[in-house]
């Protein structure tokens, strides 16, 4: 993977999240078993999972995102666990969370949800933090593997 440009605002916000996520597969164990969650889903389980993530914007709970462009790292960590904080009051949120997981990992879900006979859905499983844990990886690897693609293919050939 080439090497971020943190003189780019974009590549500077990508490089922050990429300090945050993994890249390969998040471990969580639950209730004492370990469950493996890939970061690289099929294209359209990938596909829509981020339309299920898209939805919560659409709730119209999260405003104006602040902008983080040019921001030093821990500034851009404030503002985002802002909006954050804002979305975590609406319950509608855990429940498009929760929706996106199932979508993003039927298998894992399945499993989590038949380990407790009272949960509804994976927000009765999961923490909050385990649930965006599990789904921003996935964004962020889509937006960073599209990012090396573009200066792969503009980088002249040796």
């Amino acid at each position: 993977m080439p090497d971020p440009d943190t003189t780019n605002p974009q590549d500077s916000l990508l490089a922050f999240f990429e300090t945050l996520c993994p890249t390969q597969e998040i471990i969580l164990t639950v209730n004492g078993k370990r469950y493996a969650f890939p970061t690289s889903l099929p294209a359209r389980r990938q596909q829509a999972t981020i339309a299920k993530m898209l939805k919560i914007l659409d709730l119209g709970i999260v405003g104006d995102i602040p902008k983080l462009e040019g921001l030093p790292p821990s500034e851009m960590a404030g503002r985002v666990l802002s909006v954050v904080k804002r979305m975590v009051g609406e319950g509608a949120v855990l429940t498009l969370l929760s929706e996106a997981l199932e979508t993003a990992y039927p298998a894992q879900a399945k499993e989590l949800l038949a380990s407790d006979s009272e949960a509804k859905d994976l927000g009765d499983v999961l923490s909050l933090d385990e649930m965006i844990g599990l789904l921003v990886p996935l964004v962020v690897r889509l937006v960073t593997g599209l990012r090396d693609q573009y200066k792969s293919l503009r980088s002249p050939s040796l």
